[in-house]
């Protein structure tokens, strides 16, 4: 007969901890909450204090010390903040933009394991940055760890100086004052300035260059073809719109995308255009996908944008260009 092991209650997995806050737990009413047992977090977000086990509360009472728990670092408590907004709302409004749970989870997993590699395998870039998080947070490179093994099979100290350093690169990154690379990179940092259009300008006459090269009429000398050509060419280096309207003219009888992209390089190489002035809506739908939003998301948002100004275009072209105006219209709609 083989012999019955016991029932012991409920099976507990090994990253499940005994932590608590005691501020929260102590009163009349105490609070708990189930966060406190998975190894994401080391503090409370409301105290902003450290978890204490139920071994250090014991030995805190027993030794007559506070038990109130040492406060975390500011890098520490956004982090976790983060992580709790993941849990809880299924969301995380970074630094850069607003992400999905799934994507701040995927994004605090790498950098967990970024920060427990050796610097020997690394280039000198990527091992200067390490080295430049592990100072910044005042720890052991690598927690201490000799040979590599995955987060979850660490002890909870190890774990503890993981999470207090990626706590660190995300606070540098938010300050630019350290430059993440990688598809998820422009999340983590404080978006700088773009360059928005204002608009037309309505002290602007009629009959301005982009206005003029679409309608020859009242052009009879070729002085008059040579200064319009000078003036046309100076506004495309300067006018994001005005670019779009004379790259839309030129590719109105050949519409093709080669005829696009020959007709768009010549406007950079002959006339100073700067290439961000006009995008088509492939480039741009690539664009917003390196900076990490969803393809669905970006698929969705242009063809709002394109549905909702029809008349952006010369004989419908138009609409399959986008200046940085629309390229910001259409971060602020992604942001939602």
């Amino acid at each position: 007969m083989t012999r019955r092991r016991a029932w012991r209650g409920p099976w507990i997995p090994e990253t499940w901890m005994d932590r608590s806050c005691p501020l929260c737990t102590a009163g009349p009413e105490p609070q708990h909450s189930w966060v406190w047992t998975l190894p994401l977090i080391t503090g409370c977000t409301i105290h902003r204090r450290r978890l204490l086990t139920r071994a250090e509360l014991v030995t805190a009472e027993l030794g007559g010390n506070g038990v109130a728990g040492a406060p975390v670092t500011e890098p520490v408590a956004a982090l976790e903040n983060y992580t709790h907004q993941a849990l809880t709302a299924g969301a995380v409004r970074l630094a850069g933009r607003r992400v999905h749970a799934a994507v701040w989870f995927r994004l605090l997993r790498t950098l967990l394991d970024e920060l427990s590699l050796s610097t020997t395998g690394l280039s000198r870039a990527s091992a200067r940055t390490l080295n430049q998080v592990w100072q910044a947070a005042g720890l052991t490179p690598r927690a201490g760890i000799r040979i590599w093994a995955p987060y979850e099979h660490l002890s909870w100290p190890r774990q503890e100086n993981l999470l207090t350093a990626a706590a660190v690169a995300v606070d540098l990154a938010a300050q630019r004052r350290l430059r993440p690379r990688g598809t998820l990179a422009e999340v983590l940092a404080t978006p700088s300035a773009e360059p928005v259009y204002p608009g037309d300008d309505p002290r602007r006459a009629p009959d301005s260059p982009a206005a003029r090269i679409l309608d020859f009429r009242g052009l009879y000398r070729r002085t008059e073809y040579s200064e319009l050509f000078d003036e046309l060419a100076r506004t495309v280096r300067t006018d994001p719109d005005t670019a779009r309207r004379v790259l839309a003219f030129l590719v109105r009888t050949d519409p093709s995308p080669a005829n696009l992209d020959r007709e768009r390089d010549i406007l950079i190489r002959d006339t100073g255009m700067p290439p961000e002035f006009v995008r088509t809506r492939t480039e741009t739908e690539a664009l917003l996908i390196l900076h990490g939003y969803e393809p669905g998301e970006v698929a969705r948002a242009l063809a709002e944008l394109c549905a909702e100004s029809p008349s952006r275009g010369t004989d419908g072209q138009r609409t399959n260009l986008f200046v940085p105006d629309d390229l910001a219209r259409l971060r602020s709609r992604l942001d939602r």
